[in-house]
């Protein structure tokens, strides 16, 4: 659940991403909001939030736009078109598999860590996470799932934040953890996983931590390989898992 904003053909680390409400049915949509509010003038949206692979310093809305009236509206409406969408999904899956109670529901959220610690959290407003200091960008999607009884699928477990390059303002850990205390807090049932393939135990304790403070339902590992069968590596995955099933809070 989240807008397109660094395609993998278009993007690289650690690059801002972009607004994607540029086509016939998203502006038509944004000029009706800003005329809701009264501001009829607000007819377009940002021009001045970069590119791609911008940094935030290139960028006038993501060093102060992102804060003014129009920043703040720009976002709560491009934020709840994604959600919306995200409900309109889930409620053709929940009826889909009515005859099916024992098949869940979840929804995978991005573990967007890249310009966490910058005040505009520019990556994540670009991919539809209204995330900033004094507005949770994930409480609204945790309540939507938990309406249909899903499950939040969050994607940056074994992250370490002192691994991250300085420049681009990275703090997986603190996001998870952002994440993990909402769900906990909220009720809404958790999942992890791990963004990037790895196979030392160094990862495994970063889940480890994370689970060991927090309720998680399930963990999907990144992925089954040649190196992961190798006998030293499946050995550690073996200790790994038993030491999951192990923890206290694991539902």
């Amino acid at each position: 659940l989240r807008y397109p904003s660094y395609p993998s053909d278009k993007w690289s680390f650690p690059g801002v991403g972009a607004f994607q409400c540029w086509d016939k049915y998203m502006l038509d949509s944004w000029a009706d909001y800003a005329t809701d509010q009264g501001h009829s003038e607000w007819n377009t949206p940002p021009t001045d939030a970069g590119s791609y692979n911008s940094v935030v310093s290139d960028t006038e809305f993501f060093t102060s736009g992102f804060d003014t009236p129009y920043g703040i509206a720009f976002l709560t409406w491009y934020a709840d078109v994604m959600i919306q969408h995200g409900d309109d999904i889930l409620q053709m899956a929940q009826y889909a598999f009515l005859n099916f109670p024992e098949l869940g529901l979840a929804s995978k959220i991005a573990g967007i860590h890249w310009w966490y610690n910058d005040p505009s959290h520019a990556a994540e407003l670009t991919a539809g996470y209204y995330n900033v200091a004094d507005h949770s960008g994930y409480e609204p999607i945790e309540d939507m799932l938990r309406g249909y009884g899903a499950v939040f699928d969050f994607t940056c477990m074994e992250l370490y934040t002192q691994d991250q390059p300085s420049y681009a303002e990275c703090d997986p850990e603190a996001v998870t953890e952002q994440i993990m205390t909402e769900c906990d807090d909220n009720g809404t049932s958790f999942a992890g996983e791990n963004a990037l393939q790895f196979y030392d135990q160094y990862h495994y304790n970063m889940i480890l931590e994370h689970s060991d403070k927090h309720n998680i339902e399930r963990l999907t590992y990144l992925r089954l390989t040649d190196s992961l069968m190798d006998d030293y590596n499946l050995g550690l995955f073996g200790g790994f898992v038993d030491d999951m099933h192990n923890l206290p809070d694991l539902l």
